[in-house]
């Protein structure tokens, strides 16, 4: 059983760990600020393809970003999936 939103792909626990000390030991910097120019350290470890478009655990599809950007990828890939562009208002449901 996975959670919802949840990929049965996805690696856990102590293996998940160590990747994650891994990779931000290998990405210090955020790699998306460093594109741009700018600084920012490395917090969370990102899947450069999404699991839920077909990416991988292996390390070659993963990498170091800050939260900020996190949160921006996060959106633009939530926005595809929902067939909207990203940073579009959405209705809200009636309770």
């Amino acid at each position: 059983m996975t959670w919802r939103g949840s990929s049965p792909n996805r690696t856990r626990g102590r293996r998940w760990m160590k990747i994650r000390a891994r990779i931000l030991e290998r990405d210090p910097l955020c790699v998306i600020c460093l594109a741009k120019g700018l600084i920012a350290e490395s917090k969370i470890v990102d899947h450069v393809l999404s699991l839920a478009e077909g990416g991988t655990d292996d390390d070659d599809n993963l990498q170091g970003v800050c939260k900020t950007c996190s949160d921006q990828k996060t959106e633009e890939e939530s926005a595809r999936a929902q067939g909207r562009k990203p940073g579009a208002v959405t209705k809200a449901k009636r309770v």
